[in-house]
């Protein structure tokens, strides 16, 4: 388990300048008064960054900053512990976890999407890199959860896991996670929802070739989580989303198993619970 000695690095530091308005001052942060780590605070005096420039507001502003964020840290590692040191099928190591972080401030919540057991998913909005604005649907974890012992904190880290891993045009991509309390898992939209809404509401626009094309579009995608071994559980209608009207990818992998290894048929536990209507 990392430390909050491994999180407080440079990067909160260009974080918490962006934040109080100060980037401009980055340069001298680090080479002037070398601080490269939130815990170097610790020896810096008012005057080190009047020194620099700051004036008494923003000095106010840039510390009450820092407290927040070392506060924020503090609280994070006993979530990537929950992430990283799960059992064996729950488990996400710590190189999946940093790759794909996403930042809180960078999702926008809007509309939800709808609601089950988990929790909620909501319809948002992501700004990667370049500033470009993505539609994105954000499972957030439901309050409550123990994140030692909840049955529904290991199904959402085992589908973030799993999620990870694939990629394929017929199944919806993981974008990352968000590391709050609740926890949070950014996904690819599909604006028009699951096919079982659609087929009740508008019999009349699904022809019988779009359905063989959607059933062989289906077809692909469990086609390659059989190459991975991954057995879904929970393949239904409610659970293939439509990209538009020519796409269908597979979506909700809280129950997907892996295959065991060397063995080439899957045995369900007698305290799983599974929707066993499909």
């Amino acid at each position: 388990m990392r430390g909050m000695n491994d999180h407080d690095g440079f990067e909160c530091i260009i974080e918490v300048l962006n934040e109080t308005d100060l980037s401009q001052y980055l340069a001298k942060f680090r080479d002037d008064l070398q601080i490269t780590k939130l815990a170097h605070f610790d020896f810096v005096q008012s005057q080190d960054l009047e020194r620099i420039g700051l004036g008494k507001p923003a000095i106010r502003r840039l510390l009450a900053a820092v407290k927040r964020k070392r506060n924020d840290l503090k609280r994070r590692p006993s979530i990537t512990a929950v992430l990283s040191n799960g059992s064996p099928d729950t488990r996400i190591d710590s190189s999946t976890i940093s790759s794909c972080l996403i930042n809180e401030k960078d999702v926008t919540l809007l509309g939800t999407l709808g609601q089950g057991q988990f929790g909620l998913v909501r319809k948002g909005e992501w700004i990667i890199n370049n500033g470009k604005r993505v539609a994105v649907a954000v499972k957030i974890l439901r309050s409550g959860v123990n994140p030692h012992s909840d049955t529904i904190l290991n199904d959402f880290i085992r589908e973030v896991s799993v999620m990870h891993s694939l990629d394929h045009q017929n199944l919806i991509r993981l974008h990352g996670i968000i590391l709050t309390n609740p926890l949070m898992m950014v996904t690819e939209l599909a604006p028009l929802g699951c096919i079982l809404n659609r087929l009740r509401n508008e019999t009349q626009h699904f022809l019988i070739y779009m359905l063989v094309d959607y059933a062989s579009q289906i077809s692909n995608g469990m086609e390659y989580l059989e190459t991975k071994r991954f057995v879904h559980r929970d393949l239904a209608a409610r659970n293939i989303l439509l990209v538009n009207y020519e796409r269908v990818k597979i979506g909700d992998f809280g129950l997907m198993r892996i295959m065991p290894k060397h063995e080439n048929h899957y045995t369900m536990s007698n305290d799983s619970q599974i929707p066993f209507a499909w």
